[in-house]
């Protein structure tokens, strides 16, 4: 059944059987819709609207009142008459709580809720069982992004230092947290973000939610967003079950807003290290349950009726879509508009049977669903059927072939380098002091990369005090998270190495890092070790993984030849025994396999792996631009790097021999005229076919029959220069 009203005010029924329209005809009321019922009371509520002094009332069921603390005499926190103004604010609010930014010695402000009851803890009673739930919304107006360590407290309630009770900040990026009965740090975080404006302008104000529902196996944890402009709305779900020791909320202390509460030490901190809110807040509110997207709305409006408002979308689907045969690229939106929304996924314009949430996956695509548009229907009672379309994503598949990264860093020059991978994209290098750059140092052998082909290194530096932040971060063209590989069931990772400094930051140096969030627990990175190794880690920091065998990668400031080491490491999650593998070599010896490592703790699929970065952390991690003094802090690789190659599978020792030797970039294909005759030669160590047609723009590309003559890795084969024009090319 669906109730509606048409946006004019006229009563319309759709989907209401013929029996019951007589019924139901008595519950419209003019020009609105029905909805749920208000929600419950909050415990708290702080409508901050006192306008002098420095004590607010909660008109919470707890009652009691809020006071302002600070360290120092000063004038802060303060009333201030900047208010959320517009459409979906509440009305009849007038004042504000101004927190602000920090200096001197003006640190420690807080709002210190007491209550009639005096303890809060006894008042709210068992939360997990009497009152399963959690909602804490309010309005924000963040005058500054400055973070204290662990993120700016926007309300908490410990009874103990990180323990009993509840915890929601606004962390570096302006996003949310929130934690129950453990400290926020490394927790999952809202999508949306709060932005900060140092005039804190009116438009600048937030209306922002979020829920905890202990009830529910996944997604405990929801977070709302909403302005005077628009309704509040759903922005993410996240996983969240609280510590083991502590798994309800049980008992909680007295409520702080914009600080620590009292308990906590550091609470006194001064700038720029305080955990206090920098901005405006007002009318917050705490309930003992989860609210429903109806209820948040109406506590955005203060429990006033929420006007009937059609869907709108705040983000469409991302424009185009390209992904390889056997990925399973996803789709999302976020949507506006008031009351319960409902969502269905199409492709084509053809519904999808069960696609009904906001985000929709299609599973294992083939390179037959190249084209396939893909687009969403969201309705509310406000929207006439079907529902608000979104636009149309164009789907793209193209063939895998396993080989995600390959670069080789020959372009000598610049601050980008291409990966040839079918990964796409390229590599954008952050300099720092001078370095990374290229450099014309490359392994020279037997074994190693043709000099035609490979000509220039990368040369991350020696790093020294105030030189950190190095590194080579890439993006790609496909569906997927800024630089992220994507799902990875095994993989391989190659390259060639040569230290310059065995002085290794805490940790390990970088390598490659692929990490997805600073928690490490999705994602995988390889690091240089003090004693030479090169260590593993899946799904985790690599911190006691898997570890080669010491002394493999020398190290030489001058960068000599001899130092380059080719390396390999290959791990398989179908393997319960020996997943990982080392394998070592060098200009002038054949790579072998080193050693072979059971992971014990079975770290499984690396899906999702996180943004790719070469020679440093990632840039989820604040780690990464660390300097340290002299040569140590910092977790840069010091030293040179090339030919670094990622494979989404795990090689044989064949495969990775066949690699030591070839680089990254494509065969290069030399036309040489021999008087009546001239002759193509390309080098290569695996087969490639010479192919041929008469026209650059269209027709079919045929073999050109012979067999060419071998010498060393070069192919060569000749032919008669008399022949027609003709355009050539190299196939696998």
């Amino acid at each position: 059944m669906k109730i509606k009203c048409s946006p004019n005010g006229n009563q319309v029924l759709r989907k209401v059987p013929q029996g019951l329209r007589l019924l139901l005809a008595t519950l419209f009321f003019s020009s609105c819709w029905l909805h749920a019922a208000t929600p419950p009371y909050p415990i708290v509520d702080l409508r901050l609207n006192e306008g002098v002094g420095t004590i607010s009332t909660n008109e919470g069921t707890l009652g009691g009142s809020a006071t302002f603390a600070t360290v120092t005499t000063n004038t802060l926190p303060y009333f201030t008459n900047n208010v959320p103004t517009g459409t979906y604010a509440p009305a009849g609010n007038t004042y504000a709580v101004a927190m602000d930014v920090l200096g001197g010695s003006t640190g420690g402000r807080a709002i210190d809720l007491v209550t009639t009851n005096v303890n809060f803890a006894n008042v709210v009673g068992t939360l997990g069982t009497d009152f399963p739930g959690l909602t804490i919304c309010g309005w924000l107006n963040a005058r500054s992004l400055q973070i204290g360590p662990g993120g700016n407290r926007i309300a908490e309630c410990f009874e103990i230092s990180g323990q009993n009770g509840f915890d929601l900040i606004h962390n570096a990026e302006g996003k949310l947290v929130l934690s129950i009965n453990q400290f926020p740090d490394n927790l999952p975080v809202s999508s949306g973000a709060i932005t900060a404006e140092s005039n804190v302008a009116n438009a600048n104000w937030v209306f922002v939610a979020v829920t905890w529902d202990p009830t529910l196996a996944s997604d405990q944890v929801k977070y709302y967003f909403g302005s005077a402009a628009q309704l509040a709305y759903f922005d993410s779900s996240r996983t969240y079950v609280p510590p083991v020791a502590h798994p309800v909320l049980d008992y909680t202390g007295p409520l702080t807003v914009g600080n620590f509460v009292a308990v906590i030490p550091n609470r006194n901190t001064f700038s720029p290290n305080s955990r206090q809110f920098r901005g405006l807040l007002d009318e917050l509110r705490v309930y003992t349950n989860a609210l429903t997207l109806d209820e948040i709305q109406q506590a955005q409006l203060d429990n006033a009726t929420v006007p009937a408002v059609p869907t709108s979308f705040v983000s469409q689907p991302q424009a185009s879509a390209i992904v390889h045969a056997g990925q399973n690229p996803s789709f999302s939106v976020l949507a506006a508009g008031s009351g319960q929304l409902t969502y269905q996924w199409q492709t084509n314009n053809v519904d999808v049977p069960g696609a009904t949430n906001r985000q929709f996956t299609l599973a294992n695509v083939t390179t037959a669903d190249s084209g396939t548009i893909v687009r969403v229907l969201v309705d509310n009672a406000a929207t006439a059927d079907p529902g608000t379309a979104s636009t149309g994503t164009t789907l793209t598949v193209v063939p895998e072939d396993y080989h995600k990264i390959a670069v080789s860093f020959s372009e000598g020059a610049g601050t980008t380098t291409t990966n040839l991978g079918n990964f796409a994209g390229k590599g954008t290098i952050l300099v720092n002091n001078g370095f990374p750059q290229f450099s014309s140092k490359v392994p020279n052998g037997p074994f190693a990369p043709g000099a035609s082909y490979n000509r220039a290194s990368l040369d991350m530096g020696i790093v020294y005090a105030g030189q950190g932040n190095r590194a080579v971060d890439f993006t790609n063209v496909f569906n997927m998270l800024p630089g992220t590989l994507g799902g990875l069931p095994s993989m391989t990772l190659c390259g060639w190495l040569n230290s310059a400094h065995t002085n290794v930051g805490s940790g390990g140096n970088r390598i490659v890092s692929a990490l997805l969030t600073s928690a490490a627990s999705q994602g995988f990175e390889l690091v240089h070790l003090n004693d030479g190794s090169l260590q593993l880690g899946v799904n985790q920091f690599p911190n006691g993984t898997p570890t080669s065998a010491a002394g493999k990668i020398t190290s030489d400031q001058t960068g000599g030849n001899a130092n380059w080491v080719f390396f390999a490491v290959t791990y398989d999650s179908t393997l319960a025994i020996e997943p990982v593998k080392f394998y070592f070599g060098k200009p002038d010896a054949l790579v072998t396999l080193s050693s072979a490592i059971t992971y014990t703790t079975n770290r499984g699929v690396i899906d999702p792996s996180g943004p790719l970065t070469l020679g440093n952390f990632g840039p989820v991690f604040t780690a990464r631009t660390a300097t340290g003094t002299g040569n140590s802090g910092s977790r840069i690789f010091r030293g040179l790097m090339d030919e670094i190659q990622i494979w989404n599978r795990a090689l044989t020792l064949t495969e990775i021999e066949a690699i030591q030797v070839a680089p990254s970039l494509p065969p290069l294909l030399l036309i040489t005229p021999q008087g009546s005759d001239v002759a193509l030669s390309w080098e290569t160590t695996y087969s490639l076919q010479l192919q041929f047609r008469t026209n650059l723009d269209s027709g079919s590309w045929d073999n050109v029959i012979g067999i060419p003559a071998a010498s060393g890795n070069v192919r060569t084969l000749t032919l008669p220069a008399s022949k027609d024009r003709e355009f050539f090319r190299l196939s696998p």
